[in-house]
């Protein structure tokens, strides 16, 4: 899914099905962008591991390919998103 947040376009991908009817819930008043749009950031969430999977799962964040945090617990996938997002935006403000 690509979304436009204004005045960034981000590309959130994840195999979680609840994420996105949360990130559709939460970012429904915004453009969601179809076909090879521009992305500012590519963000990514994807299981740790196949046997975190079943004991103790967890979810990382890639943003660009890199993974700036530490894995946190899977009930935590839309907070995840959300305060990467907002680092991303963080690393592209200039404050004066």
């Amino acid at each position: 899914m690509v979304i436009s947040v204004p005045p960034f376009v981000f590309r959130i991908s994840s195999p979680l099905a609840h994420l996105q009817s949360s990130v559709d819930l939460a970012y429904r008043d915004y453009e969601v962008l179809t076909g090879e749009s521009f992305v500012d950031f590519d963000i990514e969430l994807k299981a740790t591991d196949f046997f975190r999977r079943y004991w103790s799962p967890k979810i990382n964040l890639a943003i660009d390919g890199g993974f700036p945090f530490e894995p946190l617990p899977l009930a935590q996938a839309f907070p995840l998103l959300e305060w990467g997002m907002n680092w991303c935006v963080r690393l592209r403000i200039t404050l004066p």
